[in-house]
């Protein structure tokens, strides 16, 4: 209908009549399919990309200057075997079906046209110094650069391109790595920044990527308007705020442009091709923005596993309740679209974004486009908020568990636990008014949400009150033993660390290792595990701790 209509607006210069009107869906009764808003990545695929592509740039950002001089030698070596290859060729010593991937008819035609020999034997350069390599370079054809010659011909070896830690044995690998790696530079900077392809594709490699001082706070911004670069003057509509990462991602993709960017004449494009580089050419957006999409879907091919299970396809249709054209088992195929609106949804899913703050990071003029890029997003927080109401929910129960204990004088350990038990003193304490209300787990949900109580758990059976404790992975039980803030419910897990304390004091002494400061740490350990069991009243055969070592100890005497 569209393609119609633009007739009408040539008419003029057609060489036919134009028999009808401007079509309309109305005019020509057909209902127009609904466009159907992009998926977003799953969380899963999403954070994952995230994550491991982070982590690449991060590792190799310190090695800018080193990518930029291998892909340097990289292209030396590729015109240094060009030219020899050109050179052989001209001699008559190979085939040109052995010499050319593509372009050789073309060359041929073009050579006849100017009366040149194309076979000459180097004769040419006698008569017309350079005219052979001019006329061939108006065609640039493909030619075969075997990677025989650079394995096998002693003349053509040369040293793995190596960046860090990495080593590349051949060209051809050394280029599938500058292209997973410039793929991963753009998705981070796609990410980080909500920009769009055609802005990243403006963005100049000098001054995309500013960085300024604010209140103290480092800020990273990436820019588009290469016309207007001036120091410390942008327009909002110019810049997109990014993360260090983001930043780092966008400086280390130029780094792998820029050698061949720089034998390039070009002032408007800023991405060149990674793959044919023996004539280095600039790349417009839609090219590398297609070649962009395949490495995305061939690294998450490889990668990770793109078959949709049912918590991605519930997740999909929570935002994007229209679409029903995915389902369990289909694997997933990424799309340039999905990266503004996948990181809009998360960004204001998750409340670390506002709708204004979301409509300038998007350059929006409506916020209500704003609002159509993380459509469904209010989910994350009603899910968060439930979440958030689980947690407290337990939490009450727990703490309302330990009032219980200490009411019904069943076993509890822990310094708090024996200061609440010496608070009580009998078990009339809890049939006060003010007091009965401790045993309720609906009083401490209250005391929980308003931040007047806290309780975390930091090992099985094993809570802490204290707000401020950051023992949550590596449990210090000495510390634990008469901590004002602590409760213990169960004994399992200090008995596993008494046992484990045991075998490697006994096992450190047999193989005569066991030093002074070790066997102290182990016999506390042991010690403040039996002191936990005591305090629950759970029988245990005490650890017989041998003369020898103890004698290893120093006596602390206090006055």
């Amino acid at each position: 209908m569209s393609a119609l209509n633009r007739l009408i607006d040539f008419h003029e210069e057609l060489p036919f009549k134009i028999n009808f009107s401007y079509l309309n869906a109305k005019k020509l009764k057909v209902k127009l399919k609904e466009k159907k808003q992009h998926l977003v990545i799953p969380p899963r695929l999403y954070s994952e990309m995230i994550n491991s592509f982070s982590k690449d740039v991060q590792s190799l950002i310190k090695f800018k200057p080193q990518i930029e001089l291998e892909v340097e030698r990289m292209y030396q070596l590729e015109q240094s075997l060009m030219q020899y290859r050109i050179k052989i060729f001209r001699n008559g010593k190979i085939a040109e079906k052995n010499m050319f991937k593509s372009g050789f008819d073309e060359l041929q035609n073009h050579f006849n046209d100017q009366n040149i020999v194309l076979v000459d034997g180097l004769e040419t350069e006698e008569d017309n110094p350079g005219l052979w390599i001019k006329s061939f370079m108006e065609i640039r054809p493909i030619v075969n650069l075997d990677t025989a010659y650079f394995l096998y011909m002693e003349d053509w070896k040369f040293t793995p391109f190596i960046i860090g830690e990495l080593s590349f044995d051949t060209i051809g690998q050394f280029k599938s790595f500058l292209a997973e790696l410039d793929m991963k530079c753009k998705m981070l900077c796609l990410l980080l920044s909500l920009s769009r392809i055609d802005e990243l594709n403006a963005m100049h490699p000098e001054y995309g990527a500013q960085s300024y001082e604010y209140n103290g706070q480092k800020i990273y911004i990436l820019t588009t308007r290469q016309s207007k670069i001036k120091s410390g003057v942008q327009t909002k509509e110019d810049i997109f705020a990014t993360t260090k990462t983001g930043y780092d991602a966008f400086n280390l993709m130029c780094s792998i442009h820029r050698p061949l960017l720089n034998k390039i004449d070009t002032n408007n494009k800023h991405f060149v091709s990674l793959s044919q580089t023996q004539y280095p050419k600039a790349l417009g957006k839609k090219s590398w923005a297609d070649t962009f999409r395949v490495v995305v879907n061939r690294w998450l091919k490889y990668n990770t596993d793109i078959i949709l299970t049912a918590e991605d396809i519930s997740f999909l249709r929570v935002s994007n309740p229209g679409n029903t054209d995915v389902n369990i088992g289909n694997p997933f195929h990424f799309t340039n679209h999905q990266t503004r609106r996948s990181s809009a949804f998360y960004l204001v899913g998750y409340e670390l974004l506002a709708f204004p703050q979301l409509q300038q990071q998007l350059s929006h003029l409506s916020r209500a486009m704003s609002r159509h890029y993380a459509n469904n997003a209010s989910y994350w927080g009603t899910l968060r908020k439930e979440v958030d109401d689980e947690r407290n929910t337990q939490k009450s129960e727990l703490l309302a568990t330990v009032y219980k204990r200490i009411a019904n004088n069943d076993r509890i350990a822990g310094g708090k636990a024996k200061a609440l038990k010496s608070l009580t003193g009998n078990t009339d304490y809890f049939e006060q008014a003010d007091n009965s209300r401790l045993t309720s787990a609906k009083y401490w949900k209250k005391m929980l949400e308003t931040g007047k109580s806290h309780i975390h758990a930091i090992a099985p059976g094993m809570y802490c009150t204290n707000s401020n404790c950051d023992m949550r992975i590596n449990i210090v039980l000495e510390e634990c033993v008469g901590c004002e803030f602590d409760v213990i419910f169960e004994g399992m897990y200090a008995e596993g660390k008494r046992v484990n304390a045991s075998k490697n004091l006994a096992l450190l002494d047999s193989f005569d290792e066991l030093t002074h400061s070790v066997a102290s740490q182990l016999i506390v350990q042991i010690k403040s595990c039996e002191a936990i069991l005591s305090d629950l009243e759970i029988s245990f055969e005490p650890t017989k701790i041998p003369q020898h070592i103890l004698n290893m100890l120093i006596e602390v005497k206090t006055s």
